[in-house]
This record gives structure tokens, sequence and C-alpha cells, in this order.
């Protein structure tokens, strides 16, 4: 059932509701109180307002973006006038047909604690806030980046001179973005699913320490402008822009993460990414005895950490690593069987030639001549 819309307010007009409340009571106020407030005052405008700043949002200056994101509409609905919910649902924030909706962060706001069914990703341009879980409070800093998974209790309190942005993104559309730029042979790909969709009811997140590149400020500006715009094209520009924005991070910074997920004991992991990506360069020689030794930790307690953050055991993720690197050199080289064997950690070519074949119902000999044709 479409969503009925009764008009629209800018966010300067909710921010400006926070400030006089705040000034008067000495109190924070909700988002949506203020919003139903401006409702009805009948400051709300009924035909949506045009884009603030008709230019490329890139090339404008943090301070003139910050002034564009404050005049940009936000809809006024049934939810709206009467939440009912204490969990936000996508089709509540995200306008209809759209798959990214942004927002500044507001001061003198006063939401306390609460989890939505969509990816939220936080990031800080200037200043700092405060992200509070059930568990921590964490000081974001300028130019680190959180994406906040479905079904978190979270809340993002921002300093008054602060610049944080937030993009809300459609769980379907995140799977698509996200995981896509990572590929299959990139363990970061099972260790992030693995956390973003933890089924310990906790909280989750990850966090990137990036050093607020020109670059990504730029796709977030950009991102930020296409979530606005009404034209026929602007919903497939803002996913390519969240596309390229992801892949930028990974790439970059997939060193830099810490995540928040606590198991059943209280145990917060914190280093994983770490282990991975050990496994990922030396998977050819590595074995589980090799692996807890580097990093000090037993044999047992480095299986059980494995299983618990990828759902497989060692053997199973280094046989991975062995075979996609097998299909890759088959297919590209002209290195003999015995050759990639070596090279994957085999010592015997018909030990890997088994292995392959269990793997994929073909020999190593097939499988070139099917890439070869």
């Amino acid at each position: 059932m479409p969503v009925k819309i009764y008009g629209y307010v800018t966010t300067k007009q909710v921010q400006d509701v926070l400030n006089n409340r705040f000034e008067k009571f000495q109190k924070s106020t909700s988002f949506i109180e203020a919003m139903r407030h401006l409702y009805l005052i009948n400051a709300h405008a009924l035909k949506k307002p045009k884009l603030a700043f008709n230019c490329s949002w890139d090339s404008l200056s943090d301070e003139d973006f910050c002034k564009a994101l404050l005049e940009q509409p936000v809809e006024i609905t049934d939810h709206t006038l009467n939440p009912d919910k204490a969990r936000v649902e996508e089709n509540m924030i995200i306008p209809e047909n759209r798959d990214v909706f942004c927002i500044k962060h507001l001061s003198h706001i006063n939401n306390n604690l609460h989890s939505h069914d969509f990816f939220e990703v936080n990031y800080v341009f200037s200043g700092e806030c405060i992200q509070k879980f059930e568990k921590e409070d964490r000081i974001l800093k300028e130019g680190e980046f959180c994406i906040i998974a479905p079904n978190s209790p979270h809340d993002i309190i921002a300093e008054e001179e602060s610049l944080v942005v937030s993009i809300m993104i459609r769980q379907s559309t995140f799977e698509h973005t996200f995981f896509a730029v990572l590929t299959q042979k990139n363990l970061l790909s099972t260790f992030f699913r693995n956390i973003l969709y933890s089924k310990t009811g906790k909280g989750n997140y990850l966090l990137f320490h990036t050093d607020n590149q020109t670059e990504i400020k730029k796709n977030i500006k950009n991102i930020c402008m296409e979530s606005y715009s009404s034209d026929e094209y602007a919903n497939t520009c803002c996913a390519s822009y969240i596309n390229i924005l992801f892949a930028l991070i990974l790439r970059r910074y997939s060193d830099t993460v810490y995540f928040y997920s606590f198991n059943s004991t209280g145990e917060e992991k914190i280093d994983f990414v770490l282990v991975l990506q050990y496994i990922q360069y030396n998977y050819q020689t590595l074995t589980l005895s090799s692996l807890a030794k580097f990093f000090h930790y037993s044999e047992a307690y480095m299986s059980k950490l494995i299983k618990n953050n990828t759902g497989m055991n060692l053997t199973e993720i280094l046989t991975s690593l062995k075979m996609e690197n097998s299909k890759k050199l088959l297919s590209s080289t002209n290195m003999s069987i015995f050759q990639i064997a070596e090279c994957n950690g085999y010592e015997s070519p018909d030990h890997f030639s088994r292995t392959f074949k269990k793997t994929y119902g073909i020999s190593p000999r097939q499988y070139r001549k099917i890439c070869m044709n």
C-alpha cells in the first residue's frame, strides 16, 4: 500500500525546532515530534522543494554541502503523524521506489536506542559524534565510516558543530552492492556477512578508520545529491555511487576495521580480520599449528575462533582458497598440472587432482579444456 504524503519540511526547519525547544526547556526532542509540530502549525510545504545547489555536489565545500543537506525535504507521512512502532522499518524512512535516503544528523535530538530493518552507514565529515550500543559508547571522529547492521539497537548523538551524514540503505540494495564488490575468494566477504547477519540478537557494526580522503567525501556528497534528486536516473546513479563507495572503503581500509559483536560468553572479538588476512596471504603452506602460533593462541581456541566467525573449519577454508586459485591458473596460464599443484601447496599432483575433481566434479585437465574452448 503506497505511503500517503501530507507534505514536506526541510531538515533545517526540524533543526530549528530542536534548537528552540532545547533553549527554552533544556530538553532534547525527537525528530518525529519536531516534524509533527511543524505540520500542526502549518509550516510544511505541499509540494516537494527543488534540489538545493543545482550542480554536482562533489564540487561543494563541506560548508556548502552542509547547507545543501539542511535545505533538503523530509516527507510527512502517516508514520510521522501517528508513530505506533518502536522499531523503524525501511518504508517509514526511505522514500517509495528509492533504495537510499541520506540525512544530516541533527543536534539536540532525543532518539534513545532504536533499531530498524535497513542498513545505516554513518560518516563523520567533521567534528565527532557518540555512537551508543547496548554495551558500548564509542566516539566516532573525522573520517570514520561505520556500517550498522539491521536489528541492532543503537543511537547516534552528534555534536552541535559536527557534520555527520547518515546513509540509510535498503537491505536488498546493500547486499547487491557491499557483498558484490567482495570476490568469492576474499575471506572478508564471509566474515563481514557473518558479523552483519549475526544471529546473536546483539547489535553489530563494522567501523573503518579512513583518513577523510577527498575521494570518499566527494562520493558521499554525490550519494546524498542523488538520493534527493527526482529524475528517472537518480536512483540508478545513487546505487552506482554506493557501489563505488564500498569498493573504495574495502580496497583501502579493510585492514583498519573494528567490529562490535558479542558472542554467547560476552567475549568481544576484535582482531579476526587480521587472522583472515594472514590466512589469505599464506594459505599455500598454512597449518592450524602455525596459524595459532603466529597469533599466540592455542590450536583449540584458534579452531573455535575460525568456526564461529566463518562457519567453516581451517581445512575447508584452505581448500577453497587453493581451488579458486587453481581455477584461475588453469584458465589463464600454461602452467602444468604439477606446477599448479606445487604452487598451491600440494606435494602430490594426484592429491591435487583428486581434490579438484571432488570439489568441481571434473578433473583439472577437463576444466582447462572447457576454458580453452
